[in-house]
């Protein structure tokens, strides 16, 4: 799950270079990146609030000629179009429903942009608190200068830092391709 949340948070860090922040855009930007590729084993649906944003997109698994169901995301955001949050589901197929896996909660700050990670306690029927979390450093030239990765292990535990990185945006590549500084 560690991997997955990091993968999800490199993904992000690479489209906040240029954004800064992910907003309702950016979500449609990637759900139209995806649907439009044609490449891979998946097909994509969404479902739009009524002012166009997404507010949850379906990933199925193509099989033959099935769509098979594989995932399902939840959006949310602020008035400004800001994400708040992106709740994940996967589809388990011996009980043919959707099983709740974590959320991602976004919080921006004047100088940073905040990402937690809590799994879904099927146990407690809840979200646990945030065992990840990444913070990035935000420049006033729309760029990130430093990504810091935390976790804990337990609810109650303090964050440990896990790992940081100073991070630019190389002048002559396009869409902003992030380098880690050495």
């Amino acid at each position: 799950m560690k991997k997955l949340f990091f993968a999800s948070l490199a993904c992000l860090m690479a489209l906040t270079a240029q954004a800064q922040v992910m907003t309702s855009a950016t979500i449609d930007k990637v759900y139209k990146d995806a649907a439009l590729s044609n490449v891979g084993e998946f097909a994509y649906n969404v479902e739009r609030q009524k002012d166009g944003a997404i507010s949850a997109m379906y990933v199925y698994r193509q099989k033959s000629s099935r769509l098979i169901p594989a995932y399902r995301y939840e959006y949310a955001y602020d008035e400004q179009g800001n994400l708040t949050s992106r709740v994940s589901y996967c589809w388990l197929e011996a009980l043919r429903d959707w099983a709740c896996t974590g959320r991602l909660d976004y919080s921006l700050q004047s100088d940073s942009y905040t990402v937690e990670y809590s799994r879904w306690n099927a146990r407690t029927t809840r979200f646990d608190r945030a065992c990840d979390r990444m913070t990035y450093s935000l420049l006033t030239e729309d760029s990130i200068n430093h990504v810091c990765c935390y976790h804990r292990d337990r609810g109650t535990a303090p964050f440990e830092l896990v790992s940081e990185s100073r991070v630019t945006v190389l002048p002559f590549c396009q869409d902003g391709l992030l380098t880690q500084q050495k």
